[in-house]
């Protein structure tokens, strides 16, 4: 009577060890950048009270406000989220600082652009290159 051996070889447990390694090495860089988009996108949806608090203060004096205490805001260092350091609003311009989670004191910017008819936020990365977020963490509507 012989015995059958069932089990795996050591050439297959190696094979499979290698194949979630490669798996690994791709998908998390991919999912590092995804949580990094996401953070972002979270931070411009948390500045709508500043866009309606900057955009109430044109509509009902002419200008822009100064700053955030101008616009009837908190200072800008408690304007936060997870990843958010800060966030201010001077003269139609939205600024965005982030921190670790995204990328650290890099911003973001949504500039107001009024018409006659209607008051719309662009939003790009800094005007200063060394200060602006990495294009690839932007959505689509921030890209260049």
């Amino acid at each position: 009577m012989t015995k059958t051996q069932s089990g795996f070889t050591l050439i297959e447990i190696m094979l499979a060890v290698v194949s979630i390694g490669i798996f690994i090495a791709i998908a998390l860089p991919v999912y590092q950048d995804y949580t990094k988009r996401s953070h972002v996108a979270k931070s411009l949806t948390m500045t709508s009270n500043i866009r309606t608090a900057a955009v109430t203060h044109y509509l009902t004096k002419g200008v822009w406000p100064a700053d955030n205490p101008d616009a009837g805001l908190a200072s800008s260092t408690n304007v936060t989220s997870e990843a958010m350091k800060k966030a201010y609003t001077r003269n139609g311009v939205i600024t965005i600082v982030f921190n670790e989670r995204v990328q650290n004191n890099k911003q973001l910017q949504l500039s107001a652009v009024a018409s006659s008819s209607s008051i719309e936020w662009v939003c790009r990365p800094s005007s200063n290159p060394q200060f602006g977020v990495d294009e690839k963490y932007l959505p689509a509507r921030c890209r260049s």
